[in-house]
């Protein structure tokens, strides 16, 4: 395997499932998501990968829902259906064999990013260390990554055409450091 050229491809297809996501055409934006999970956990079966990638593309719908039902951010922040987002991740961490921790984390990372509070920055570092743990068998890359993540969420948050080609950038040596190692 080519390492630069499947890192790049990857930087790709993430960011344009998110687009995909946004244009709210969930069925590709799911297939974008199978792609890089397939580099990601090679040895996982199709439907394995395809569960995953299905389940990532509901929670964030749900996360949507929320987020773009014109709460207050208290409501927002401490509405009732995080659970099904937190159940969709449950779903993603079981057919990836990720910890239940990482949807717990991950769910807490959404919630306090949708509403600005700067504590997201803990629970998106603990999500990150808990999945790139379980690729990795160098864990001590898990803090570089997660600052490389945290770059990504940095530009995705930019809305606009630098942000997507700088986090593409990121998120490509992101991925090359998943795959070296």
């Amino acid at each position: 395997m080519d390492i630069q050229k499947t890192s790049k491809q990857m930087a790709e297809d993430i960011v344009n499932a998110y687009i995909q996501h946004d244009k709210k055409d969930y069925a590709r934006s799911a297939l974008y998501f199978a792609k890089v999970f397939r580099n990601l956990f090679p040895k996982l079966p199709e439907g394995s990968i395809q569960r995953a990638a299905r389940a990532y593309v509901d929670a964030l719908r749900n996360h949507d829902g929320i987020e773009e039902g014109g709460y207050s951010k208290y409501d927002q922040f401490n509405h009732g259906k995080w659970s099904h987002v937190k159940d969709r991740l449950l779903e993603m961490c079981k057919a990836l064999g990720l910890p239940d921790e990482y949807a717990v984390e991950t769910t807490e990372f959404f919630r306090y990013h949708g509403v600005g509070d700067m504590q997201f920055v803990t629970h998106m570092l603990n999500a990150d260390r808990i999945f790139t743990s379980s690729i990795l068998e160098n864990t001590n890359l898990s803090l570089v990554l997660g600052g490389l993540y945290l770059a990504c969420v940095s530009c995705h948050d930019m809305h606009n055409n630098y942000g997507v080609s700088l986090g593409k950038n990121l998120i490509s040596i992101y991925y090359f450091i998943l795959l070296e190692n």
